[in-house]
């Protein structure tokens, strides 16, 4: 059987649908999204250690850098499965709403609790942070007269 002609032909033929049919189903199983990456890492630790040093975040004075570009597939699955697909992932990222591509600065010291990540967009928006504080970490506290004084009015966040 496996020396005929007609078995070899038939398996030739059977090979080229079942391509076709992977040709059609992996754009619809794997969508592809365009991501303009216009940060670079170096840019990413600059901008990370800045906003560290303006805002007091981390352990501050010379840290280390651990930098990745990640992705949030949490979200992506849960949009694709149960907000209306692929399709409305796509809308969601090109309209601006979410980012689920991003980089992420890690600043740290070896041996320390206190850590704060930075998160920035693919085109360098900063868009989120996180810090660890270890539970010993004496921060200044305030009375409640002095927080009422710093809080911003209602009249102030209308204007």
């Amino acid at each position: 059987m496996l020396r005929k002609p007609a078995f070899w032909i038939a398996f030739g033929l059977l090979d080229l649908v079942l391509l076709g049919f992977c040709a059609w189903l992996l754009p619809r199983t794997f969508p592809l999204i365009t991501v303009d990456i216009t940060m670079g890492r170096e840019t990413a630790v600059q901008q990370a250690r800045a906003l560290a040093v303006e805002h007091g975040w981390g352990p501050g004075g010379d840290v280390r850098t651990a930098v990745s570009f990640v992705s949030d597939n949490t979200v992506q699955s849960f949009v694709e499965l149960e907000g209306g697909g692929a399709e409305a992932f796509t809308k969601l990222v090109d309209d601006g709403f979410y980012t689920p591509y991003r980089w992420r600065v890690r600043l740290f010291r070896e041996g320390e609790a206190d850590v704060t990540n930075v998160y920035f967009a693919p085109d360098g928006t900063p868009v989120a942070f996180a810090e660890a504080v270890p539970e010993a970490a004496e921060r200044p506290n305030l009375t409640a007269d002095a927080a009422r004084a710093l809080a911003p009015t209602k009249e102030a966040d209308r204007g």
